[in-house]
């Protein structure tokens, strides 16, 4: 699980975020508990569904894809296939 807290797994050092990888296999799901900062996510490979509380858009990812998670809440990640990303705070 992610959060933009001490939690994350995102480092930040000097103000600078450093993208957190993440292995997700077909099935699998992260949750991101989002406070204040905004989570960007980028799909390196495979296929994720991104959903976000109070949103009712579904967020495909494809390779090269990115999207940042901006509303409070919580967001759901989910891998259609074997897959790789990173998420970072803005």
């Amino acid at each position: 699980m992610l959060t933009d807290s001490l939690q994350t797994g995102i480092i930040r050092t000097a103000e600078k975020s450093i993208p957190f990888l993440s292995t997700l296999h077909k099935g699998e799901r992260d949750v991101i508990k989002k406070r204040d900062k905004a989570v960007r996510v980028r799909c390196i490979s495979g296929l994720l569904w991104i959903t976000q509380e109070g949103d009712i858009r579904d967020i495909i990812l494809k390779p090269g894809d990115e999207f940042t998670i901006t509303s409070r809440g919580v967001a759901l990640i989910s891998s259609l296939d074997d897959s790789e990303y990173s998420s970072s705070l803005h």
